[in-house]
């Protein structure tokens, strides 16, 4: 195992930690469409308000992102975060690679969390891994197949992929749904990214979906913006002009 800044990754047997695999670049989120560049922009917003969800939620827990791509691995330093290199070798590899950072830091209660959780919430983190303190539990997705979060004492065989939920049950992690709509909801496609935004993002995500807006959008809401305002003008001369008539009308012959 490689660690890009092994100086952050101190010993803490009573603390948890999240480990986040990220893949970062201009191969993120494909399955969304739009240019690159948009792309990657939204899936750093995600993974921004993923990961201050955790830090809310977790305030002593260790984080530890898996990447190899450099933007995203200054970006995971810059927040505090130990960096480990990700094998490349797909999702249980990275996966892996973090679960040995946070196991050689000391950490007991491990968890696995991807970075596509803009609508995730502090108390839903927080409750779903003092479920794990005891036992491995696999959270599965909001359409319960797959896996949104991962987590328990010890050692955590993976099984990412298609049905990972049903995979990670095999295994021996116990299913828990609990009332976690924003954990649960991991962002994939144009679809996943509508629910999210209906569940209500987080300040990150929300900005980069403003920003990237389409100008007939922004033309729609600058035209509704300019209509209000107007509106706004002439009540606001209607009223100066009927309280006139009344206090002065009744002088006049």
């Amino acid at each position: 195992m490689s660690l890009a800044d092994p100086e952050k990754i101190t010993r803490m047997p009573s603390r948890p930690a999240i480990i986040i695999p990220l893949k970062g670049g201009p191969l993120s989120k494909s399955r969304l469409g739009g240019t690159a560049a948009w792309r990657r922009a939204l899936s750093m917003a995600m993974a921004e308000d993923t990961l201050a969800a955790v830090r809310a939620g977790l305030p002593d827990a260790a984080v530890f992102v898996v990447t190899l791509d450099p933007a995203t691995r200054a970006w995971a330093s810059s927040r505090g975060a130990g960096v480990v290199a990700d094998p490349g070798s797909g999702l249980d590899a990275a996966s892996a690679a973090g679960l040995a950072a946070a196991e050689e830091a000391g950490a007991r209660v491990r968890g696995v969390l991807f970075a596509d959780h803009p609508a995730l919430r502090p108390r839903e983190i927080r409750e779903a891994l003092a479920q794990a303190r005891h036992t491995p539990i696999v959270v599965p997705d909001h359409d319960g197949e797959g896996t949104a979060l991962l987590a328990g004492p010890g050692a955590l065989p993976t099984a990412f992929g298609a049905g990972s939920a049903a995979a990670h049950e095999a295994l021996g992690h116990l299913r828990v749904e609990g009332s976690w709509p924003g954990l649960r909801l991991d962002v994939d496609d144009a679809t996943d990214l509508e629910r999210a935004r209906m569940l209500g993002v987080g300040p990150a995500t929300a900005a980069a979906l403003a920003l990237a807006a389409p100008p007939a959008w922004w033309a729609l809401y600058t035209g509704a913006l300019s209509y209000v305002a107007v509106g706004a003008m002439f009540t606001a001369e209607d009223v100066l002009r009927s309280h006139r008539f009344r206090r002065y009308g009744a002088a006049l012959p």
